[in-house]
């Protein structure tokens, strides 16, 4: 009996609760501040929210200036995905410069009325006093 009811709640769970989330909102095209926005067929990339990254101690103690070249996709949800980044020098900054990323938000592109990923994207940061 308790197989059952445990594997009912699981079920309930897992299934019953997807069905609640409407489907326009789950897929809904929206501005910077989450309001849904009504036809929009095309839209580029377009970013909301960005934070500068820590300077690294050990950088700064050692008064070392450079700068990364960050890649990275940016998926259907405006999050950034797949990040690699490269450092000038290398070995300071690439921690922080990952790191602060997980923070920066986007509009998704916009292509026939649906989200798509964006790929390759590049920014730079520059770490410098």
């Amino acid at each position: 009996m308790k197989k059952i009811s445990l594997l009912m709640v699981f079920a309930f769970a897992l299934f019953g609760c997807a069905n609640k989330v409407p489907e326009a909102i789950s897929t809904a095209i929206t501005d910077c501040s989450g309001n849904i926005l009504e036809n929009v067929s095309s839209r580029e990339l377009t970013l909301c929210k960005a934070v500068p990254p820590a300077y690294p101690e050990s950088a700064l103690r050692a008064k070392i200036q450079g700068k990364c070249v960050n890649t990275f996709d940016v998926g259907t949800d405006g999050r950034i995905v797949n990040a690699v980044v490269s450092c000038i020098p290398a070995g300071y900054f690439e921690k922080a410069a990952l790191a602060n990323k997980k923070h920066f938000r986007y509009l998704p592109a916009v292509v026939n009325g649906k989200a798509v990923v964006s790929k390759s994207v590049s920014t730079t940061d520059t770490f410098s006093f």
